[in-house]
């Protein structure tokens, strides 16, 4: 059994579904782009020049994606919410936009919203990563939105930049599309390996491999492909919440003492993302899992990136690591990822 890492993509199993994510996301205008980190170099060529403000606890693909501005950093309360005071005091003349990361879908405060609302009468924009809340909360404040779709779904590539306001096309004509080969070959080939009808696996992690390597040398933004649009078309919004959610529930009722959640056991009206977790011995303990073939991300590795002298960031990162609840599992898995995780300190 393997729990977590990339999707698989089994071709057989494909139905189009009405409740996806275009009807989804039907009251906003939108580009459709192959990466969350696509949308935000398009934000990057949209904005006024000057300079971007980011949490100082953030993904190294965002503050590569804001190449053309100069980026500066605020910091993120214990809560994962946004620290109101850093923000307030980090904003000059030059402050062009502020982004904001509902982590794990954790909202932020409303007397935070009241503030970054009057940012925005002063001109400021305000950008909304809602790749890990979309389901939650499509939206709260964001003057633009950005998420990262092929987090969520079994899509080769699948971003999006989405908005009230208008989005001029136009502008991004020499956006092309973007090329899918090596990621749709490595989830077909997993998924004939986890259905144990072909033993692949070394072929399909190499090419995981080389497709993130072309994601992480990307220079130009790209749309999504026309085969990733059409699986999102197949995808059925209500059942994937349902099924995370209970697994979410399963899992986090058969946690050790020695996992501290970052989010409550209560997730009413909330749909997870992932269940995030603090340890103390993180490498070790994602090693234990690792041997028992569980892959569990790292929100967000920032050693190598010019985050790596933020203690805050640096602390947050070395103590944890985000347990897979997705729509790939149901209750079993979820109790042997459990019984799995016991075992470490046994």
């Amino acid at each position: 059994m393997e729990i977590g890492s990339e999707f698989d993509l089994n071709l057989d199993t494909l139905q189009e579904s009405e409740d996806n994510i275009f009807k989804f996301l039907n009251g906003y205008n939108c580009v459709f782009t192959d990466s969350g980190r696509s949308a935000i170099m398009l934000l990057d060529r949209m904005l006024p020049p000057g300079e971007i403000l980011l949490p100082d606890y953030i993904c190294a693909s965002v503050i590569n994606g804001f190449s053309i501005h100069s980026v500066n950093f605020y910091t993120i309360d214990a809560d994962f919410r946004l620290s109101i005071q850093s923000l307030i005091g980090k904003i000059t003349s030059q402050t062009k936009a502020v982004f904001l990361v509902n982590y794990f879908g954790i909202l932020q405060r409303e007397e935070t919203i009241i503030e970054l609302e009057r940012l925005r009468t002063m001109g400021i924009v305000v950008i909304e990563d809602t790749t890990h809340s979309i389901f939650t909360q499509i939206h709260s404040v964001g003057d633009f939105c950005i998420a990262s779709l092929r987090k969520w779904f079994r899509v080769p590539d699948g971003g999006v930049l989405y908005s009230k306001k208008k989005i001029d096309i136009v502008q991004m004509s020499y956006v092309q599309n973007t090329n899918i080969a090596d990621k749709t070959s490595a989830m077909v080939l997993k998924n004939l390996k986890l259905r144990n009808i072909l033993d692949c696996n070394e072929v399909y992690r190499k090419l995981f491999v080389a497709s993130e390597h072309i994601l992480d040398e990307m220079q130009c933004p790209k749309l999504i492909s026309d085969f990733s649009r059409f699986l999102l078309s197949c995808y059925d919004i209500s059942d994937i919440k349902r099924k995370r959610k209970k697994n979410f529930q399963t899992l986090y009722a058969r946690l050790p003492r020695q996992l501290t959640p970052i989010i409550l056991k209560d997730i009413t009206g909330f749909c997870p993302f992932s269940l995030p977790v603090f340890v103390e011995k993180r490498d070790d303990f994602r090693k234990h899992l690792i041997d028992n073939q569980i892959y569990c991300a790292v929100h967000w590795p920032v050693i190598g990136t010019v985050l790596e002298i933020n203690f805050n960031a640096v602390e947050i990162s070395s103590h944890i690591l985000s347990l897979p609840i997705d729509q790939r599992y149901s209750e079993y898995e979820m109790e042997y990822l459990a019984e799995i995780v016991g075992k470490f300190w046994e």
